[in-house]
């Protein structure tokens, strides 16, 4: 039996002034400009799926977030009294919890099953956001969108080399952590 407040006393504790709280739930804006869920909703057949893929949509969400808190508190437990590789100590990292828990608490077919499926959720997100990225580089900029399809084309792929690149650079060197990148990025999200 463990007490996640004995070992993480401000693990419950929500102390925050006014500017973190209007910050943090400026954070909602950024659900409204996620582009590669704006691309699934441009790409419905017909008004009529919209109401349900709305539904299906946010309660997936609520769902996601509800078993997110849930590792985070399960891996504060598990941590204390078994610790994991990965999570603790100079290299440590707190955001690789369910990686480090998969590992430790499943099979190892089966934590192979799930991290597969981690992959597969990151290559998803990333290859919309590439999309929606070059597909605004040639249909918004102006002077680019005026151009021939052809030469449209030529941009829109180069443009995913470049942009790949880019993401790249910046997580090589980028020391912050995932929530930082994160962070700016819904920042800019609920910007526009």
């Amino acid at each position: 039996d463990v007490d996640i407040v004995a070992i993480k006393p401000d693990a419950f504790s929500i102390k925050a002034g006014v500017i973190t709280v209007l910050s943090l739930l400026a954070w909602g804006f950024g659900y409204f400009g996620q582009p590669h869920i704006l691309a699934r909703f441009i790409g419905i057949k017909d008004v009529k799926s919209v109401r349900r893929a709305r539904r299906v949509g946010i309660s997936w969400m609520a769902i996601c977030l509800l078993f997110a808190s849930l590792i985070g508190l399960i891996g504060i437990g598990f941590h204390a009294a078994n610790p994991l590789e990965g999570v603790a100590g100079v290299d440590g990292n707190a955001e690789r919890i369910f990686l480090a828990l998969t590992s430790a608490l499943f099979h190892p077919i089966f934590a192979g099953v799930v991290l597969a499926a981690v992959l597969a959720a990151v290559m998803s997100t990333a290859d919309s956001q590439l999309l929606v990225l070059t597909s605004s580089l040639t249909e918004d900029i102006p002077p680019i969108a005026a151009l021939p399809d052809a030469k449209k084309k030529w941009i829109s792929r180069l443009g995913v080399l470049g942009f790949a690149l880019l993401a790249f650079l910046i997580a090589l060197f980028d020391k912050g952590t995932i929530l930082d990148m994160v962070g700016y990025a819904w920042g800019g999200f609920g910007a526009a």
